[in-house]
């Protein structure tokens, strides 16, 4: 976990608390950034256990959504898509063309 200050335009700085995880699904590093106001000890520590928060958060939510169990086959999954698809899209009727 690092620190930075960055300017705004109006000259007054705001403080960033950075830290990289390794994303569970994809095995990528990942980057996440909580921002602060003062640069004082209290605010470092209360960023750094938000910083901690957000990240466990971050990982239950994508461990929780990836089950083996609940993956389908390509297959299966498109025959759901077209059961769905086939409620929502209007029939058309079929439209024959008389040659005279």
């Amino acid at each position: 976990m690092y620190f930075e200050e960055r300017k705004r335009k109006n000259g007054k700085s705001t403080y960033y608390a950075v830290d990289r995880y390794v994303d569970p699904l994809t095995g990528k590093a990942k980057r996440e950034v909580v921002k602060f106001t003062t640069n004082t000890a209290r605010a470092r520590k209360q960023a750094e256990r938000d910083l901690a928060a957000k990240i466990e958060e971050l990982i239950a939510e994508k461990q929780g959504t990836f089950n083996g169990a609940a993956m389908v086959t390509f297959g299966d999954l498109k025959a759901k898509w077209l059961e769905t698809w086939q409620t929502t899209v209007k029939r058309q009727p079929s439209r024959v063309r008389k040659w005279c």
